[in-house]
């Protein structure tokens, strides 16, 4: 299945080349440095590390997709 396709079903994480994590912070680090694209902009170079508040960035995803949840508020 084209990446395209799997990008508008939501399934994308499904792909072969998808690598999917998460956590609150991400380190990146390649044998060579690397330019890292976010969202068609060139953002960085690796090593890179990349940290998002929870429930701080909100995601349009297809209603069946299983690659975005908003995560429970914290319990107290």
């Amino acid at each position: 299945m084209s990446v395209a396709r799997l990008l508008r079903s939501g399934h994308l994480i499904e792909h072969e080349r998808v690598h999917h994590v998460t956590g609150r912070r991400i380190r990146v680090v390649t044998d060579e440095p690397m330019e890292v694209n976010l969202d068609g902009e060139i953002a960085a170079s690796t090593p890179a590390t990349f940290e998002v508040d929870r429930n701080a960035l909100q995601v349009v995803v297809p209603a069946r997709s299983r690659a975005a949840q908003m995560d429970a508020p914290p319990t107290p």
